[in-house]
């Protein structure tokens, strides 16, 4: 298992779920065109050149600007006051990046309570490797890490956890896994919440 191995866990927690996008763009002279929305799903974009559709062989997407570059093939060059059109769904609130330092960070705070000390190897891999809970342990954790101290309280089927107001952050983290035997059943059942300001 790798850090971004459990990114869909996390997300799934955080209830960051994906929502389809698309507009136009009309060509003129710049062949790079920033994309309007954040955490763009690579795989899901789609462009139109004229209300066709466009191969992946004339544009490339940079997922770290966050732009499209376009490289038309022979034939498919672009002329003025063409119109391009970008389709496809993104995520609302974090990139892949993102939720991948807040799974390595909560690896740290994993070690600094004396949980556990994993240490990243050969293509990432995590030694030793987490056993389910303890994949569902570093996802809660960082779930914590993603949505910071606006996090109120903890709740399954079985328990509900409520931070008091004035609880840090690291106490939230360390209350978790010091509960780990009971906070990590199936995370499918775990509800979050934050403080109204967080809470969307």
């Amino acid at each position: 298992m790798t850090p971004s191995g459990l990114i869909n866990k996390l997300r799934n927690l955080l209830k960051d779920n994906s929502k389809p996008f698309s507009y136009a763009r009309t060509f003129y002279s710049s062949k790079i065109f920033k994309l309007e929305e954040a955490n763009v799903i690579a795989d899901s974009l789609v462009l139109e050149k004229n209300g066709v559709e466009w191969g992946d062989g004339n544009w490339n997407y940079d997922s770290d600007t966050n732009k499209v570059t376009i490289q038309e093939e022979t034939g498919e060059e672009l002329e003025s006051g063409d119109v391009i059109a970008f389709s496809g769904n993104c995520y609302k609130k974090y990139s892949d990046s993102e939720l991948e330092s807040y799974i390595k960070n909560a690896l740290y705070w994993l070690s600094v309570f004396n949980y556990e000390t994993y240490s990243l190897g050969t293509g990432e891999i995590l030694d030793p490797e987490p056993s389910e809970r303890e994949e569902n342990l570093i996802v809660i954790v960082a779930s914590i890490l993603g949505k910071g101290n606006p996090i109120v309280s903890y709740r399954t089927p079985e328990f509900t956890i409520v931070y008091g107001e004035r609880m840090s952050l690291e106490d939230k983290i360390k209350n978790i896994i010091d509960n780990v035997d009971i906070v990590t059943g199936s995370i499918d059942y775990i509800d979050l919440s934050y403080s109204a300001a967080e809470d969307d």
